[in-house]
């Protein structure tokens, strides 16, 4: 391999023989997910999953986000660190929207001045719910999008949640015209992290 092969690899510029160049710019997080969708289809992304594969989830959720109303600016995501968390941060932020990495354990304090700074109306839910969800339900948040089918809807939709399958937001999208309000300038995702 020669100094300019090196220096690609080390700057990101560099790409195999045959692998196209990509039509997208990698101006955003999202875009440069797309940029290796694009150029890598048929590698792995997540677990077995394919970069074709999992794009596919990522646009079909995202554009189900916009059909069904779920979000006007920022959107939460709670529990499990799992493939299909990943996705919905990716889907969420491929509409243009914030992704709001919630943690799992927080004092009712600082649940509460969470919840006051972002006003989620919707949650993807992976794993467990925390037993605030059913104890002490955040005024804001108005829907859960279950992302297991091990999770039971039943006590959540009980608190006056509206409670979707990953499968109904994914429906919805499948139908769906593509939108694209992101700009170097997006927010992508905001993580919060326990004190």
């Amino acid at each position: 391999m020669d100094d300019s092969t090196e220096r690609q690899k080390e700057t990101g510029a560099y790409r195999p023989k045959g692998v196209a160049k990509s039509r997208v710019s990698g101006d955003t997080l999202f875009s440069a997910f797309q940029m290796s969708a694009e150029s890598y289809p048929e590698h792995l992304c997540l677990d077995s999953l394919t970069y074709r594969e999992v794009h596919t989830l990522v646009k079909e959720l995202g554009r189900g986000i916009v059909r069904l109303d779920l979000a006007k600016k920022m959107v939460g995501v709670l529990g499990e660190n799992t493939p299909l968390a990943l996705v919905a941060d990716l889907a969420i932020m491929s509409q243009g929207l914030v992704s709001v990495i919630l943690p799992g354990e927080q004092s009712a304090e600082e649940r509460q001045t969470l919840w006051k700074q972002t006003s989620i109306t919707t949650l993807f839910l992976s794993g467990k719910p925390p037993a605030f969800l059913t104890s002490q339900k955040p005024s804001s948040l108005s829907t859960i999008v279950l992302l297991s089918d091990k999770v039971s809807p039943t006590a959540l939709s009980r608190k006056g949640y509206k409670v979707l399958g990953l499968e109904d937001v994914l429906a919805a999208g499948r139908h769906s015209s593509p939108r694209s309000l992101l700009s170097p300038s997006s927010t992508a995702t905001v993580v919060y992290e326990d004190s």
